[in-house]
This record gives C-alpha cells, sequence and structure tokens, in this order.
C-alpha cells in the first residue's frame, strides 16, 4: 500500500475509532434547541421590540402635559394686567385608554414577530443538526465497507503470493481501498462542516460530535396557529380596538383651566380667580374616516391570517403524503438491502469455493453498499421533511 493511502486511512480509522467516546458527549438535538433560545442575539430582537411598544403604550395611556399661561398688558396710561393660568385637556372619550390597549397588542405582535424568528433559526439548527449526524453515519459505512475490503485484500494477498490469484486482482482491491479512503476523506470534510456551522448557528466552539439518529415517525396531524399568525391577530385586535375608539367621537372635548388675573391702574386696582371651561364641538370631524382606516386595517390583517391558514394546509398535506411516500420508499431500500446482503453471501461463499472471481464479490458488495447509503439518505430526507412540518406548525421548543 503507498505510503499517502496509508496515512489518509490511519486518520479515518483514529477519527471513527474515536467516535464512540465523542458521541457519549456530543450535542444533543435538545441542547442546540436550548441555545438557540439562549442567544442573546433573540433576546435582543424580542426584549428591544416589546419594550419599545410598552414605553409607547405607557406614554398614551396618561394625559396630556397642563399648558401655563401668562400674560402681561401694560397699557399706555400705566395701567397694568397681569393674568396666569393652567390649562388641562381632559381626555372624555377614554382615548387614552384605548390608545394604550392598542399599543398593548403591538407589544404581543412584536413578541410573536421575533418568535418567528427563532422558529426559523431552530429549523435551520436543526437541519444542519441533522446533516452532521447523516454524514457521520455515511462516514460509519464507508469504514465497515472498508474493512471488508482490507480483509478480503489482505487474503487476496496470501493467495497471489502462493500463486493462487491475479495481480490484477489485488491491483483492483487496492483501487477499491483507495476510492473508498477518498470517499470517507470527502464524508469527514461534509461533517465537520456541519458541526462547524451549528458551532456558528449557536455561538459556541465546534462541537466534537453531535448525538442524535435520523429515525424519524411519520409527519402528519393537526395544525396549529403559528407565531406568524398570533402577530397577525394581535395587529388585527389593535386595529380594531382604535377603529372601536373611533365611535366616541360625539363625545366632545374637555378643557377647564384656573388662574389668577390682576388689574393696577392710577384710580383702581384689584385681583381675582379665573376659571375656564372650552369644549371642543365634533361638527365636521365625525370620525368616519378613522374608523375606515382602521376597519381597513384589520380586514386587511385578518385577510393575511387567513392566507397564512391555506398557505400552512396546503404546506402540511404536501409534507405528509410527501414523508408517506418517502417512508414507503425506505421500506423498499430496506427490502433491496437484504436480496443485496443474500447476493453477498453467495458471492462470498462462491469465492471462497474458487467459484466466483474477486470482481464478481466487489461488484456484490458495492451492491450492499449502495443500499445501505441509499437507505441513509431517505432517511435523512424523511427527517428534514419532518423539521419542515414542525416549523410549519410553529411548534419548535
Amino acid at each position: 500500500m503507498k505510503p499517502f493511502v496509508g496515512a489518509a486511512l490511519t486518520w479515518c480509522i483514529l477519527t471513527l475509532l474515536c467516535l464512540p467516546s465523542a458521541l457519549a458527549q456530543g450535542l444533543t438535538l435538545d441542547d442546540a434547541m436550548s441555545k438557540v433560545d439562549e442567544l442573546p442575539v433573540l433576546k435582543e430582537i424580542q426584549t428591544g421590540a416589546v419594550k419599545s411598544f410598552e414605553a409607547k403604550a405607557n406614554q398614551a395611556g396618561r394625559w396630556e402635559d397642563p399648558e401655563l399661561e401668562f400674560e402681561f398688558v401694560g397699557l399706555m396710561d400705566a395701567e397694568t394686567e397681569v393674568e396666569a393660568r393652567v390649562n388641562q385637556a381632559i381626555p372624555l372619550n377614554g382615548e387614552p385608554g384605548a390608545r394604550r390597549t392598542a399599543l398593548e397588542h403591538l407589544s404581543r405582535a412584536a413578541h410573536w414577530s421575533a418568535e418567528v424568528k427563532a422558529q426559523e433559526l431552530k429549523q435551520d439548527v436543526a437541519d444542519t443538526f441533522f446533516e452532521a449526524v447523516y454524514r457521520r453515519q455515511r462516514l460509519v459505512v464507508l469504514q465497515e465497507r472498508l474493512d471488508a475490503v482490507q480483509k478480503t485484500l489482505k487474503n487476496l494477498e496470501q493467495r497471489e503470493a502462493g500463486g493462487e490469484a491475479s495481480k490484477f486482482d489485488v491491483a483492483r482491491l487496492k483501487q477499491a481501498v483507495v476510492r473508498l479512503t477518498r470517499a470517507m476523506e470527502r464524508e469527514a470534510i461534509e461533517e465537520e462542516v456541519a458541526r462547524r456551522t451549528l458551532g456558528i448557528f449557536l455561538n459556541i466552539e465546534t462541537p466534537a460530535a453531535v448525538d442524535g439518529t435520523l429515525a424519524v415517525g411519520t409527519c402528519g396531524g393537526s395544525t396549529q396557529t403559528t407565531p406568524a399568525m398570533k402577530s397577525l391577530e394581535a395587529q388585527a385586535e389593535s386595529a380594531i380596538t382604535e377603529a372601536e375608539q373611533t365611535d366616541k367621537f360625539w363625545v366632545p372635548s374637555l378643557e377647564v383651566g384656573a388662574g389668577y388675573v390682576g388689574f393696577d391702574g392710577e384710580e383702581a386696582w384689584g385681583h381675582g380667580v379665573i376659571l375656564g371651561l372650552t369644549l371642543g364641538l365634533p361638527l365636521w370631524r365625525n370620525g368616519d374616516f378613522a374608523r375606515d382606516e382602521h376597519e381597513g386595517r384589520h380586514i386587511t390583517l385578518r385577510s393575511e391570517v387567513d392566507l397564512l391558514k391555506l398557505r400552512q394546509k396546503q404546506a402540511a398535506e404536501t409534507l405528509s403524503f410527501t414523508c408517506q411516500k418517502m417512508a414507503e420508499n425506505a421500506q423498499k431500500l430496506e427490502v433491496d438491502l437484504e436480496g443485496s446482503k443474500d447476493i453477498v453471501r453467495q458471492a462470498q461463499a462462491g469465492y471462497n469455493a474458487g467459484e466466483v472471481g474477486v470482481l464478481e464479490l466487489l461488484d456484490a458488495e458495492r451492491g450492499v453498499l449502495r443500499d445501505r447509503l441509499g437507505l441513509l439518505e431517505i432517511e435523512w430526507r424523511i427527517r428534514s421533511v419532518q423539521n419542515a412540518w414542525i416549523t410549519n406548525n410553529g411548534s419548535w421548543k
């Protein structure tokens, strides 16, 4: 065996020998999801948006600040007049409370909008996690295949030394070892890329290994309200709250004032108290236009919720169908794999008896390898569909 082939093979074998201990302490999917929840960037997005609307809601619930009015009049004949008063607008129609409630709905909408981003990130993390699992399991299958080829090669080299096998057959087996080694190197790269990506997503050091399985159940079940829907529903509630407030247009605006007035002239002087009351008459702005604006926004938002539900239903049916068909295909692959294994057993028996050549044996073993890798791939695809189902339901925990 050439030195560079041996070195690469040794690296792969050492990597896999360390696999059991690495998996015992590997990153699990639950661990990964918990770390997503702890990401500062997601917390800041949610905290910042909610804090902004909560501040607006608290401010909106207060009365307008009072106004201080001061007037000094100096007349030509040396008479002077001083007037000072404080005016306060009193919202008789309850607008501050309604406005506060509307903004509290928007605060909830901001919370659910941030949750949408968290759900999307969790799917990305889950997809990357299971790609790492998939690549690792492919490495295990390739290693088992490599071990079998090496065993056959060793036996064949002994037979070749005794003149019972050709140098060509030995060369073909050595070439198979090289190809398997290269395939393992490629898989190791893909597996490491997936783990590195996980580390970047989770803002942690690259995990040494991941601890998971591709085995999944079927995709299906009832759909539920997603964070995106909840965000739109909260925005719609805000709009209808604003619309209902406009029904109180007939309540006049009220402003009360109280203050001091003083007069000082050549012949007389005096001082007293000023009391004032101002009513705004709702003659020209009766609230119709404002209500139409808020109702229009409410209708639009409710329609967007309905559209999301329609898209969710379509996606759920498509994903459920895809998952079912892939599961059926996986069952067929399992049957095919058993058939391939039976052919290998027959080829091995024929090879040991000298009835079958090494090339026929290699071909039979490649069939098993192809079926095992194909089964892993379909399991990986089923898992990806399940991840998409969870996101479609907004149910990542």
